[in-house]
């Protein structure tokens, strides 16, 4: 019995003993984890970036989940993670990333700036457009010698830098004139557009994979939506209305309700659109509230878009680009959320140079017989000078993708 108990006792000791060294082993053994964090560690403003893109490990294992990096700002962020190295003991490592801005203001000035003699500097640039992607004010100045008191034409460079240095120029000439006296001519012109037949874009843009529709507000004159449909019309998109006031109130379009229903009956499939004059991205969730307070009651079949177009008071509302494309973002989110289909509209120019929406779907503006937008589109906007029964005046034409 002794024995046995003995044997019992040495065998539970050199176990012991056994495990001892193991973790001894173990322990002590040089530890072969390495953690390499990327060689570009700077990155522009905005960008999507993931912690995995950043850091990478030999020998041991990440067990920080992986996130977006914050890059809504400009500086130099720390980043901490916890790792388990090739021994399994868990650690913290500490490095950093740098979020800058390289990208340079867009900035848009006819070659021949016309202004009369006398005037302010203000004038001078007053149709010009500016704006960056970061930076809510952008300076611009105009670099050589001009004299807005003596008529002549001066050559100039407009230069537009944001606060991270980055430069746009661009030459004009500044024309200075005597402005003429037309006196109180009080001439009429009477001279309407005739527009373009419907017919014409449904013979020729009409096919098994399109369908052709009109964009209406209350400035158009409807009359017969059965006519309309009749036409060879297959869709409406109608104006909601347009906000935010100064006082954040909303306007209604007067026609949206009764056009609404004329559609409905005529059998039309309906979208709609609201007109935006935010200016920050809190301003969309009143936004938002307004056009599903609108639309509570209503069947839309198309999508419910986003319309912002408000150009000429850019540069003075300090907005950034990144601001605007968050502000069609989060509206558009919404309403897919409240089970609309979200789009967002804009003209081919702007859509090439300042909407940055991937992944959510286009209704393009661009009056042209084909266009050379190289991006996605579900909806094409094609004239403003639609001509058809059932409207007194003019319409915008939209083709819509299958």
């Amino acid at each position: 019995m002794k024995k046995k108990v003995i044997i019992t006792i040495v065998s539970v000791i050199l176990i012991g003993i056994f495990i001892a060294i193991l973790f001894i082993f173990n322990f002590f053994k040089p530890v072969t984890t390495v953690l390499k964090p990327s060689e570009n560690l700077t990155f522009q403003y905005d960008d999507e970036i993931y912690l995995y893109d950043t850091i990478s490990i030999i020998d041991g294992n990440i067990l920080t989940e992986n996130y977006q990096l914050n890059t809504d700002d400009l500086g130099t962020k720390e980043i901490e993670i916890t790792y388990k190295d090739s021994n399994r003991w868990k650690h913290k490592y500490t490095y950093s990333y740098k979020v800058v801005d390289k990208i340079a203001p867009l900035l848009s000035v006819s070659k021949n700036l016309y202004v009369g003699v006398g005037n302010k500097e203000e004038e001078v640039l007053k149709n010009a457009f500016w704006g960056d992607n970061y930076d809510r004010e952008v300076d611009v100045k105009i670099e050589g010698n001009y004299d807005l008191n003596t008529l002549g034409s001066y050559p100039v460079t407009i230069v537009a830098t944001d606060d991270s240095d980055n430069q746009t120029t661009t030459n004009s000439t500044i024309h200075v004139y005597e402005p003429k006296n037309n006196g109180n001519s009080n001439t009429n012109n009477n001279n309407q557009k005739q527009g373009i037949d419907i017919n014409y874009f449904i013979n020729n843009y009409k096919t098994d994979d399109t369908t052709i529709g009109l964009d209406i507000s209350e400035f158009q004159v409807v009359t017969d939506f059965k006519a309309i449909k009749d036409a060879g019309i297959d869709f409406v998109i109608l104006r909601i209305g347009f906000g935010p006031k100064l006082d954040y109130s909303f306007v209604d379009d007067s026609r949206f309700e009764e056009y609404y229903k004329g559609a409905k009956e005529a059998g039309l499939k309906i979208g709609a659109y609201y007109f935006s004059y935010a200016t920050t991205v809190d301003e969309v969730d009143l936004e938002i509230n307004y056009v599903l307070d609108k639309l509570k009651d209503k069947q839309i079949d198309l999508w419910v878009s986003y319309d912002w177009e408000n150009w000429k008071d850019f540069k003075n509302a300090k907005m950034s680009f990144t601001d605007l494309n968050k502000m069609a973002k989060k509206f558009v989110k919404e309403m897919n959320n409240h089970g609309y289909k979200g789009m967002n509209y804009g003209s081919k120019a702007y859509l090439d140079e300042i909407w940055n929406l991937t992944g959510i779907d286009t209704w393009l503006a661009h009056y042209n017989k084909e266009t050379s937008y190289a991006k996605p589109f579900k909806i094409w906007q094609i004239s403003d000078e639609g001509r058809v029964p059932g409207i007194s005046n003019l319409v915008d034409v939209d083709i819509m993708f299958n």
